[in-house]
């Protein structure tokens, strides 16, 4: 006969009276039906050739059987063994990294405390303790982590992010709390405790949720950081800036009252001189044009001198009326052309001087953001020097471009003329200074002035080169 889960029964002849009882509970416990008998002709009388479903097992297959099970009980035994001996050495590790992060969070040089998700305090280092004045023994188990920076009971920025309370952000923080690109789920806040020790104290708090493997909140670790300091001088910045301000503006105002009486003297000055000067010049040119016969030579030399001399006097005052207004103009970027306006003043410097023979090179496509009015006039002054100064010479070469000079775009303005020493070169762009004479090269000793005034209207600067005899070249920088 069988069981109804399909395990034949089993006859153990074992030759004696007494049962293998574990090997019996064994086979019982993998589903086999047990009958002991004391002898194996009983078993066999008992079981019959007519039930097919008895076993009859001698008593050295049981020994097998057994030694089998026993065998594999062992090395199950061994294996667990060796796990729980992994356990606990996982467990040590575990404990020992414990130790060694209390000991990184109790030792870390900023203070720094951690709240668990019932707003206990859970760490509070030593800086913690140096700073607030509490001990770690006074606080830990505690949620009385704001008496370190407030005289009564009401939540830090940890205790807010534990709640998950955007709303109490707000609530408490205001704008000062913003949230970091540091970590997700970080904030920081900057603000102001009156309470604190030496007439309040600047804090800056970085502040970030501690979350388990299902994301759920449990905590939160707060580091702040003293910036007293730095705010204080950062005030102390601020009123030095808002008086160093209050003065330029006073000192600009000034300036503006001063150039202001500047600009009418010098009107006042160009219409007081040029009656007299026009005077000068209208007689003058009488006196050769009416008693041109009764002048001999000499006395006609010195009526032409004299009305050269008024006129330069003319031109003199138009230039330092123009020196003067440069400063106060206003002005009017725009993409501006130099190649164009350099080839339109060389046609009008050719057209003055029509039996000179000489080449103005130009290069194409030059183009600059600036004010055109004011860089026409100091290109106008540039290339009118190199084509008097180049003047000299059998054939005059006057060229503009750029070169490169230290990293920057230079545009020069050069020609082959009388050049000049190095020497000087410092009084070039002084008003009224001069390197050579009136007679050799006239001028009046204020265009190159009026050149560098423009150029630092636009923020750059302009510096010359030159060689005695071998010409010159004014670089400019914008």
């Amino acid at each position: 006969m069988k069981r109804e889960n399909g395990c034949p029964e089993i006859v153990i002849v074992d030759g004696g009276a007494d049962s293998p009882g574990s090997l019996a509970e064994l086979l019982v416990e993998h589903g086999y039906g047990v009958v002991t008998v004391g002898d194996w002709r009983q078993a066999l009388i008992t079981a019959g050739d007519d039930v097919p479903g008895h076993v009859v097992i001698s008593r050295a297959c049981l020994e097998k059987l057994e030694d089998e099970l026993t065998g594999e009980l062992k090395r199950e035994n061994q294996q667990l063994r060796e796990e729980n001996a992994r356990g606990r050495e996982v467990e040590a590790a575990l404990r020992e990294e414990d130790e060694q992060l209390c000991t990184i969070l109790l030792g870390y040089p900023i203070p720094q405390f951690v709240i668990d998700g019932n707003h206990r305090v859970v760490y509070w280092n030593r800086a913690m303790e140096a700073y607030s004045g509490i001990a770690s023994c006074d606080v830990v188990g505690t949620d009385r982590q704001w008496s370190a920076f407030y005289p009564s009971a009401r939540p830090c920025l940890a205790d807010l992010l534990v709640d998950d309370g955007e709303d109490g952000l707000a609530a408490w923080y205001g704008d000062r709390v913003t949230r970091s690109g540091l970590l997700p789920d970080c904030y920081e806040c900057t603000d102001f405790f009156p309470d604190q020790s030496g007439g309040g104290r600047w804090l800056h708090f970085i502040t970030i949720k501690m979350k388990d493997v299902n994301g759920v909140t449990i905590g939160a670790i707060e580091t702040l950081n003293d910036i007293t300091d730095r705010k204080l001088a950062e005030q102390e910045l601020h009123k030095a800036y808002n008086e160093l301000d209050e003065r330029v503006k006073a000192r600009t105002r000034d300036l503006e009252a001063a150039n202001r009486e500047l600009e009418s003297f010098a009107y006042s000055v160009s219409h007081d001189l040029r009656q007299p000067l026009r005077a000068i010049d209208g007689f003058s040119q009488a006196l050769l044009e009416e008693y041109n016969d009764r002048l001999d030579d000499e006395g006609r030399e010195y009526l032409g001198r004299l009305r050269a001399g008024s006129q330069r006097m003319g031109i003199l005052i138009d230039n330092i009326l123009r020196l003067s207004r440069l400063s106060r103009e206003e002005m009017h970027y725009q993409t501006v052309d130099l190649s164009a306006i350099a080839a339109e003043i060389a046609e009008e410097l050719k057209g003055a001087d029509p039996d000179r023979q000489g080449d103005f090179v130009i290069a194409p496509g030059l183009t600059v953001h600036g004010d055109p009015a004011l860089l026409r006039i100091a290109l106008q002054n540039l290339l009118a020097n190199a084509w008097k100064f180049s003047s000299q010479k059998d054939r005059a070469r006057v060229e503009f471009g750029t070169r490169e000079v230290e990293g920057e775009r230079a545009f020069h303005v050069s020609d082959n003329g009388a050049g000049f020493d190095m020497t000087y070169g410092d009084k070039l762009f002084g008003v009224f200074q001069r390197l050579h004479g009136a007679k050799e090269f006239p001028g009046t000793g204020i265009g190159l002035a009026i050149v560098q005034r423009v150029i630092h209207r636009h923020g750059g600067r302009v510096w010359a080169e030159a060689e005695v005899g071998k010409g010159a070249s004014f670089y400019f920088v914008l």
